[in-house]
């Protein structure tokens, strides 16, 4: 493999790019990269900050190739979803469930405690965020659980639209064994499965297909890209997906917004930055790169206390997310038609 950095000189990246002898190439990149190598499959990414689990994920890739004309592998088992995001929630059971797994979602981390105590699982896909109990404390009670009950520890897979550095540490030190940075792709998702689960080497007609959540040639109010991705998550059934996604991020921005609204003028800083994360989660597996990097932001100068968001700040983040939205449903009419 050739890890090389976005930052080298453009023909250098070029020769690399054409070398045939070079069978897997990575691009080092920032986290919200707009490098225009990564649209296409020549190149994997690899985000800054590098973590052992990030890097032991970008080289792995080419170990998962689609193995039955361009189709993804199928799995066998039942996940539990952790994911207190509506929009998170129908992504990540869609792909799941087109993976071939049986999928039960808890809203909370609470929740997902109760149902794996009480039921069987043969993996947890853990959101880190969520409000009551995060996908940290959750995962400590589960794994004191599992101690005290001798039962045999579940895979469970961290899953954070967090940046900064040191979160995928985080997670490991919880007792989770790998991490995943939202938006993620169909084929990063079974990559991290195939580590886990077993294959289901009945379904041949599997229609699961390289479906990429995020990824983007150029910053833009609503990727295209992105919405054609979700229509091809399930190839008989995208349609009423896409629509069904951009339904649940229109029901969930009032309250996202009302609750964004309430944090002008205050200094609880941890409480702004868990209500731009969440809004921002969900802006992203839309195609909303424009919200989703104002998001951001937000989330990193509250996560510093560097900053009070003002009225005038909010005014201007709630129009950009009504435009997103309104260009995000002609779009999806455009598409589906």
């Amino acid at each position: 493999a050739i890890i090389a950095d976005e930052n080298q000189p453009v023909p250098t990246l070029d020769a690399i790019e054409n070398d045939e002898r070079f069978r897997q190439l990575v691009l080092l990149t920032n986290i919200r990269s707009l490098s225009p190598r990564l649209v296409g499959r020549r190149w994997h990414g690899l985000h800054k900050p590098v973590t052992s689990a990030n890097l032991e994920d970008a080289l792995q890739l080419d170990n998962n190739k689609p193995r039955h004309n361009g189709e993804l592998d199928r799995f066998k088992g039942r996940v539990l979803c952790v994911e207190d995001n509506p929009v998170n929630q129908l992504l990540a059971r869609e792909m799941l469930e087109s993976l071939g797994l049986e999928v039960t979602v808890a809203e909370d981390g609470a929740k997902g405690v109760n149902l794996y105590m009480s039921e069987h699982f043969d993996l947890i896909l853990m959101d880190c965020e969520m409000p009551a109990m995060d996908g940290y404390e959750a995962t400590r009670m589960l794994r004191k659980f599992e101690k005290d009950a001798h039962r045999i520890a579940v895979p469970i897979i961290a899953a954070t639209a967090a940046s900064q550095s040191g979160e995928a540490e985080k997670a490991r030190e919880a007792g989770m064994n790998d991490f995943m940075t939202k938006p993620y792709s169909a084929r990063e998702l079974a990559g991290l499965l195939a580590k886990y689960l077993p294959i289901d080497e009945r379904l041949d007609d599997a229609n699961s297909t390289d479906t990429e959540v995020a990824g983007a040639a150029k910053v833009e109010l609503i990727r295209e890209d992105a919405l054609n991705n979700i229509l091809q998550i399930s190839p008989d059934r995208g349609a009423e997906l896409l629509a069904r996604v951009i339904k649940t991020f229109a029901v969930q921005l009032p309250g996202a917004l009302d609750g964004l609204e309430a944090c002008v003028g205050d200094n609880d800083h941890e409480t702004l930055r868990k209500r731009a994360h969440a809004l921002k989660s969900a802006a992203l597996n839309i195609g909303a790169e424009r919200l989703g990097q104002r998001l951001s932001e937000i989330e990193r100068l509250a996560r510093e206390e560097a900053h009070v968001l003002s009225q005038k700040e909010f005014q201007s983040l709630a129009s950009l997310a009504r435009d997103s939205l309104s260009e995000a449903e002609r779009l999806s009419n455009k598409l589906a038609a």
